[in-house]
C-alpha cells in the first residue's frame, strides 16, 4: 500500500518512566531480600464430596507444599487424613467423573488442619477457571457470567482476526459491524450485554493484566497481538470496575499469552481472496531458571471496495490494509517462590480508508517489566509496570455527492504516551476464605495535531488539542467459601482521576495569527463496589447472582479530538463527565454429563453516558457532538450451551436479547425511547465440529444479528443479517497441518454503517495455508 504523506519526527520523552524505576527497583530488592520464617507440621484431615453432599470414596489426594508432596486416597466414607504434614499447602483431588478440584490448607503447630473439598461433574463449566476475576475460580462455581475461548476453538474457527473470533460470543460487538480487516480502528470500541460503545470501549481489554485498550482512544488495535502467542481468551461480561477500574465498565477481555515454561514452536502461514496472505509465529524455550518466548505476525490484504455498488463513484477503491506486529520475553526464575519477567513489543499497521485521499497508519511501542512472588505464610504478590509511545495519523477527506472526486479536508497527527503500573496482594485464609488487594496507577498524555484546508485545497488552519489524564485506583475483593454450596464475593474499588494540562491552540493562515486557550482541568473519583453469589442446588445445577456499580471516563479523544467519516463530522467536548452504571444480575448453571447450560437476566442502568448527538443536518453534512446523556438502560437475557455429543463431536450455542434504549436527555426530549445506536436486540450464534485427530477436523460457525440503528435518531436503519463460515484441517504428521477456512459462505453484503453513503460487508471469501506445532517431549 502506497499513500503520500509528511510523516512529522515526534519524541515521546523516557524521563518519567527513568524517575520510577529506581524506586521500583528499591522495593523490589526488599521483597527479595525478605527471609520467610519456617514453619512446623501438622496433622491433615479432610473429607471429599460432591455438590449434595454425597462422600467419594477412592478419590485420589495429592498433597502439596514447596518441594514436598504426597498421595493418598479417600476411604469409604469419603474421608482421609495425613500427618504430619506442612503446615500449608495445597490438595489436589481427582475422581473419575468429576473435574479437578484445588484448595488451600493452614494450620498451625499442634493444632489439626481440618478441610472440605466439593468435586464438581467433569464438562466445560468445570474444567476452566475465570481468570478475569483477579481469582482462580472454576466457572461453575463463579458467580460472574463468562466465556472461554481457547487456541484450540481459535484454530478451529474460519475467521482470522481476533475481534472476528470473537464475535461467535453472543453479546460481543464492536461499534461498527465492520471486520477490524478493514474498519477505521478508531471504531473499533468494544460493547458487552447492550451496553453500547463508540470509539472508545466500554470493556477492559488486557493482555497478560496490562491495558490493550488504546490509551488516547480506549478503541482496540485487535492485532497488536500475535495470534499464536495467544493461549486463551476469557470474556467477563457485567460491570467489573470493582477490580479493573474505569474501562471496565460492561465487562472485561482479558488476552492470556502462552505460557513462558516449557519448549514450543506454533507457525500459521495462509493465502487467500483479495490477495490476502498472512503469517503468525510464536516459539518458546527455557534452561535452567530462564526461559523466554518471541512471537510475530505479518498480514496484508487488498482489501474490497466497501461503498455500496449502487451509490460508488470513481473516487471508491478498495480498503486495504497491512500490518507487523512482535513481542519478546525473558523470564528469570529467583526460585520455587518467585520470578521476574521483562517483555517488549511493536505494532505497526497502515490502511487505506476506501477513497484516494484517506488513509491511516499507527506505530506503538511498549515495554513492560514484571513479577510475582509466592509466599506461603505472606500471600501471593505480583506486579507490572509498562510504558508506551504511539503515533497516529488520519487523513479525511470531502466527498462530492456524485463520489466521482473529493478534496483533502483535514491532516491529522496524534502523538501519545502512556506509563502504567499495577500490584496485587492475595493470600488464603484458611480453607474457606480467599483476600485479594491492589492498587493500579495510570497516566497518559495526548495531544491531536490537525491540519484544515479549505475548498480550494489551500491550508486554513492549524488547530492543536490535547491534555494529560491521570487515574490512580485502590482495590479489595474477599472470596468466602460460606459452606460446600455456597461461594460468596465482595469487592469494592476507590478511583480518582483528573484531567489538566489541557489547551486548544489555533493558528489562523495564511495570517499565523495564533490563539491559545487553556482548558480547565477537571477531577472527579468514583466507588464500585460489586458483590456475588453461587449456590449450588444439587451437584449438577447452581443458581448465580451479582450486583455491582461501575464508571468510565471520558477518553482523550473524546475530549479533545473531532473527526469525520464519510459525510458525518463529530465534535470534541472538552466538558465530559464519567459515566455510571448501575447493574443485577441473576442465573443458573447447569451441568449434566456431556452438556452444559449457562443462562442469565441482567439489567444495567447507565447515567451520563456519553453519545454522538447530532446537532445539524444538511444534504452534505452531518455534524454530531460527544455530550453526556441523561441515562439509557440495557437490560435483557443471554444464554449458553456446550456440548460434547460423542467422542469427536462438539458443539455450542449462545444467544443475547438485549433492550438497550434511552431514558432520559432533559436537552433533547425527543430522544427518549430511542434505541441505543449500534446495539441491536437479537444476537444468536451456533457452531458444530469435528475433531478426529487420525482423520479430519472440520467446523461450522453461524451468526445472526438483528437490525440496528447507526445513529442517535434511528434514522439510518442496519438490516438483519445472517453469517456462515466454515474450516477443514488434516494433520499430516511431524506437527505439519493443512488447513483451508471461508468466510461469509451466504455471500450477504449486509449494511456496516450508513455515513449516510451504505457501507457494506465483504463478499464471500477464503484461504488455505499450513499449520506447524511442535512441543518439547
Amino acid at each position: 500500500m502506497s499513500h503520500k504523506k509528511q510523516r512529522p519526527g515526534i519524541r515521546v520523552s523516557a524521563c518519567r518512566l527513568q524517575r520510577f524505576l529506581p524506586e521500583c527497583l528499591a522495593a523490589l530488592a526488599c521483597c527479595l531480600l525478605v527471609r520467610l520464617p519456617a514453619y512446623g507440621e501438622v496433622p491433615l484431615r479432610g473429607m471429599v464430596h460432591d455438590g449434595s453432599g454425597a462422600s467419594i470414596a477412592n478419590a485420589q489426594v495429592e498433597l502439596r507444599s514447596g518441594g514436598w508432596s504426597a498421595a493418598i486416597t479417600t476411604d469409604g466414607d469419603g474421608r482421609f487424613t495425613a500427618a504430619p504434614v506442612p503446615a500449608h499447602g495445597t490438595v489436589v483431588v481427582h475422581a473419575e467423573g468429576f473435574a479437578e478440584a484445588k484448595q488451600n490448607w493452614q494450620g498451625t503447630d499442634g493444632t489439626a488442619a481440618n478441610i472440605d473439598v466439593v468435586l464438581l461433574p467433569a464438562g466445560a463449566a468445570s474444567q476452566v477457571t475465570v481468570t478475569a476475576s483477579r481469582t482462580e475460580i472454576p466457572m461453575a462455581q463463579s458467580p460472574a457470567s463468562a466465556d472461554i475461548v481457547t487456541s484450540e476453538q481459535f484454530h478451529m474457527t474460519a475467521a482470522e482476526e481476533l475481534d472476528d473470533a470473537l464475535r461467535q460470543v453472543a453479546g460481543f460487538s464492536t461499534y461498527r459491524r465492520t471486520s477490524s480487516r478493514v474498519a477505521n480502528p478508531t471504531t473499533e470500541g468494544v460493547s458487552l450485554r447492550g451496553v453500547g460503545s463508540s470509539g472508545a470501549s466500554r470493556a477492559a481489554v488486557l493482555l497478560d493484566g496490562v491495558p490493550l485498550n488504546d490509551p488516547f482512544g480506549g478503541w482496540v488495535y485487535w492485532d497488536r497481538v500475535p495470534r499464536e502467542s495467544i493461549g486463551q481468551v476469557e470474556v467477563l461480561n457485567g460491570g467489573a470496575s470493582a477490580l479493573y477500574g474505569s474501562n471496565a465498565m460492561g465487562g472485561v477481555i482479558d488476552l492470556r499469552s502462552r505460557p513462558r515454561n516449557g519448549s514450543y514452536l506454533s507457525a500459521e502461514g495462509d493465502y487467500g481472496s483479495t490477495v490476502t496472505g498472512n503469517g503468525s509465529l510464536a516459539a518458546g524455550a527455557g534452561r535452567g531458571n530462564w526461559a523466554g518466548s518471541v512471537a510475530a505476525e505479518a498480514f496484508t490484504t487488498n482489501g474490497y471496495i466497501v461503498v455500496d455498488k449502487t451509490q460508488r463513484g470513481t473516487v471508491d477503491v478498495p480498503a486495504d490494509s497491512s500490518h507487523r506486529a512482535g513481542e519478546a520475553s525473558l523470564e528469570r526464575k529467583l526460585s520455587s517462590h518467585a520470578s521476574l519477567f521483562a517483555s517488549g513489543s511493536w505494532f505497526r499497521e497502515q490502511r487505506g480508508n476506501g477513497t484516494p485521499l484517506t488513509w491511516n497508519d499507527t506505530d506503538f511501542q511498549q515495554g513492560v517489566l514484571g513479577g510475582n512472588f509466592n509466599s506461603q505464610a505472606a500471600g501471593a504478590f505480583q506486579f507490572r509496570l509498562y510504558g508506551d509511545a504511539e503515533w497516529f495519523h488520519q487523513s479525511f477527506s470531502s466527498v462530492a455527492a456524485n463520489r466521482n472526486s473529493e478534496k483533502l479536508s483535514r491532516l491529522q497527527r496524534v502523538p501519545v504516551d502512556e506509563l502504567g503500573g499495577s500490584s496485587q496482594w492475595s493470600r488464603a485464609y484458611g480453607a474457606r476464605q480467599l483476600l485479594v488487594a491492589g492498587a493500579e496507577l495510570h497516566d497518559v498524555r495526548g495531544h491531536s495535531l490537525e491540519n484544515a484546508f479549505a475548498s480550494g485545497g489551500a491550508a486554513s488552519s492549524i488547530l492543536d488539542a490535547g491534555g494529560r489524564q491521570r487515574t490512580e485506583g485502590v482495590y479489595g475483593e474477599d472470596v468466602i467459601h460460606a459452606s460446600s454450596r455456597l461461594l460468596l464475593t465482595a469487592a469494592a474499588r476507590f478511583d480518582w482521576w483528573r484531567n489538566f494540562s489541557a489547551f486548544t491552540n489555533t493558528t489562523v493562515l495564511p495570517s499565523a495569527k495564533t490563539t491559545l486557550d487553556p482548558l480547565a482541568g477537571l477531577a472527579e473519583s468514583a466507588v464500585s463496589p460489586r458483590a456475588g453469589a453461587n449456590f449450588r442446588v444439587t451437584s449438577r445445577f447452581a443458581l448465580t447472582a451479582s450486583a455491582y456499580r461501575s464508571f468510565r471516563a471520558p477518553s482523550l479523544n473524546e475530549l479533545y479530538r473531532s473527526f469525520r467519516v464519510g459525510n458525518v463530522m463529530t465534535l470534541a467536548n472538552s466538558n465530559l463527565q464519567a459515566e455510571h452504571l448501575s447493574g443485577v444480575e441473576a442465573g443458573g448453571v447447569a451441568s449434566l454429563g456431556r452438556i452444559t447450560a449457562r443462562g442469565a437476566f441482567f439489567w444495567n442502568d447507565i447515567s451520563q453516558p456519553i453519545a454522538n448527538v447530532t446537532l445539524a443536518s444538511t444534504a452534505s453534512l452531518i455534524t454530531r457532538q460527544r455530550q453526556n446523556l441523561g441515562s439509557t438502560r440495557a437490560a435483557g437475557l443471554e444464554a449458553r450451551l456446550e456440548a460434547r455429543l460423542k467422542r469427536s463431536w462438539m458443539m455450542g450455542a449462545g444467544y443475547q436479547y438485549a433492550e438497550a434504549v434511552v431514558t432520559s436527555f432533559p436537552a433533547d426530549s425527543t430522544l427518549v425511547g430511542l434505541w441505543v445506536p449500534e446495539v441491536p436486540r437479537h444476537q444468536l450464534t451456533a457452531n458444530v465440529g469435528y475433531a478426529n485427530p487420525r482423520f479430519i477436523t472440520a467446523a461450522l460457525q453461524a451468526r445472526i444479528v438483528s437490525r440496528q440503528f447507526d445513529d442517535d435518531r434511528n434514522q439510518f436503519s442496519l438490516e438483519p443479517f445472517t453469517n456462515l463460515d466454515a474450516s477443514l484441517s488434516r494433520r499430516l504428521g511431524r506437527g505439519f497441518e493443512v488447513f483451508a477456512a471461508a468466510e461469509n459462505l451466504l455471500n450477504q453484503r449486509y449494511s456496516t454503517a450508513k455515513t449516510p453513503i451504505r457501507t457494506i460487508a465483504p463478499p464471500v471469501s477464503a484461504r488455505a495455508g499450513l499449520r506447524l506445532t511442535l512441543t518439547a517431549r
